[in-house]
């Protein structure tokens, strides 16, 4: 579970760095069916990873539904 919450983090803090309410991984987005596609899609380097992770950044979550 530590790398999992490692990079839960590094995500969190990506979006200080990207001015968003959001930054989800491309498998998360995946598995759970979410419609993020319309929202800006970018490969990052996650701290302490060696590869690329898909993530999407949201700007504005107040228009997602539940």
């Amino acid at each position: 579970m530590g790398d999992i919450v490692n990079t839960a983090s590094r995500l969190e803090a990506l979006t200080k760095e990207y001015t968003a309410q959001l930054v989800a991984p491309g498998e998360v987005v995946d598995a759970a069916g979410a419609g993020l596609s319309a929202f800006k899609i970018e490969e990052v380097r996650v701290g302490g990873r060696e590869e690329s992770t898909t993530v999407h950044i949201v700007d504005d979550a107040s228009g997602l539904s539940t």
